[in-house]
């Protein structure tokens, strides 16, 4: 059986579904509300995870720690606020640039063995 590998799907105008998929790339849409919680069910087998340039809003789903394996997080010029990356273990880079996140970036983020970015 062949499975979805990579969806890119840059500059449309989708909403969101079950992709099983070790990269996923919506940048550039118009993507609104939350990310959905149903993201740290994928946390086995997503590698790159590229939600940026949205709409998305609210607070970081506590399930995005589940995301333990993924090298990749960019979250960047969303409308995101709050906390929870302290958990992510295995991220080489993370975006999260023009957000409206507060407070510290978290020691454990800034620690992290492969952050190269």
């Amino acid at each position: 059986m062949i499975y979805l590998q990579v969806l890119w799907k840059s500059d449309n105008f989708l909403v969101f579904g079950h992709i099983p998929a070790s990269v996923i790339v919506i940048a550039n849409n118009k993507f609104t509300g939350c990310i959905p919680t149903s993201i740290g069910k994928m946390g086995n087998t997503l590698e790159e995870v590229l939600f940026t340039n949205n709409g998305f809003s609210g607070c970081l789903p506590e399930e995005i720690t589940l995301l333990n394996g993924t090298n990749v997080i960019d979250l960047s010029s969303n409308n995101l606020i709050g906390e929870g990356l302290e958990y992510l273990q295995q991220v080489e880079t993370l975006e999260i640039a023009n957000n409206m996140l507060r407070g510290y970036v978290p020691e454990t983020v800034c620690g992290l063995r492969f952050i190269q970015s």
